[in-house]
């Protein structure tokens, strides 16, 4: 089955420099990739659904390098064994194989460090990037205490971190972190949102210590859980926005705006849910604040191979001295 899919650019500013001057970073919650449970929720292409093929996970591979990324951060990857201590993921062994020799990735753990195969409660945040393109100083779990608030955990799985280093600039490559995150489900969790991420903030700058890293250009993206832009009929905010008031106190803007549209297939396609959070020091480095979203033509047929989700994409510049305002 082919998917004719429609790439949607949402620009901020016209100024988008040439391709090679530039690092792709997406975002993505890939939907159960490796475990049970796709096709939950949602009126598009709504499960049960199988575990993927190896055919349609070279699909999902194809997409990825169509959309020329260099650094894919996933929510929703099954770690599927363990060798020589190494987490691995059957599926993300195949598409990094599908994207060719310079890829990798790493998956993260659960908060007692034992996966539990085959179940729903296995699937981890993970990081897939382009060895050519970019150098991973350090990736690791963020190991924050996941503590209840509200009736549910804070995380749906713990952070992860990364630290990289673009390739192939002029001058010095531009480094940065990026922290994935899946925050607890359920987009009325608002406090549980809000006590998740000021924990994210204020601890992280001490936990990158702890990996010999001192970096100010911080990402912090994922699956938020949490449409700070759904309203009612009147027009009022359905929850809160305390959590990006606070995260924009703290320095941070939020790539995803409401013109996004929708990043996650609900029935009425208004569910804002994925974001991206870039923090003032990273901002100078956006090679543009716009952010591109994968928008197929037909959902139902995409959600049956790639995702309930949409990959969203944003640009850094590679050498740290080209900025763009």
């Amino acid at each position: 089955m082919k998917i004719v899919a429609v790439l949607v650019l949402l620009l901020i500013v016209a100024v988008v420099p040439s391709a090679g001057d530039t690092v792709r970073i997406a975002t993505w919650n890939i939907e159960h990739l490796g475990s049970p449970g796709r096709g939950f929720g949602g009126g598009y292409g709504a499960g049960p659904l199988p575990l993927r093929t190896d055919g349609e996970l070279g699909l999902i591979a194809a997409l990825i390098a169509s959309l020329d990324i260099d650094i894919l951060c996933i929510q929703e990857a099954a770690v599927t064994e363990i060798i020589d201590g190494r987490r691995v993921s059957r599926e993300l062994d195949i598409i990094s194989d599908g994207l060719g020799p310079c890829w990798e990735y790493r998956i993260g753990s659960d908060s007692d460090g034992v996966p539990d195969y085959g179940t729903t409660g296995n699937m981890q945040n993970a990081i897939l990037w382009n060895t050519a393109s970019v150098r991973a100083q350090a990736v690791g779990d963020f190991p924050l205490p996941n503590v209840s608030i509200g009736g549910s955990y804070t995380f749906d799985r713990l952070p992860l971190v990364g630290y990289f280093e673009t390739l192939g600039g002029e001058r010095a490559g531009n480094d940065f972190v990026v922290v994935v995150v899946h925050l607890a489900s359920g987009q009325d969790n608002d406090e549980n949102h809000l006590v998740a991420m000021v924990m994210i903030e204020r601890n992280l700058t001490s936990f990158l210590s702890e990996l010999s890293v001192r970096e100010s250009d911080r990402i912090i993206l994922g699956d938020f859980n949490d449409n700070p832009y759904l309203t009612d009929t009147a027009g009022n905010p359905v929850y809160s926005d305390l959590m990006y008031r606070y995260m924009e106190w703290k320095g941070y803007t939020n790539l995803i705006g409401p013109d996004i549209g929708f990043t996650r297939m609900n029935d009425g396609l208004d569910s804002v849910i994925d974001h991206i959070l870039v923090n003032g020091s990273a901002a100078r480095h956006l090679a543009a604040r716009s952010v591109m979203k994968h928008k197929p033509r037909d959902l139902a047929a995409w959600r049956t191979v790639y995702s309930d989700h949409l990959p969203l994409v944003f640009e850094l510049a590679v050498s740290p001295d080209d900025d763009v305002d």
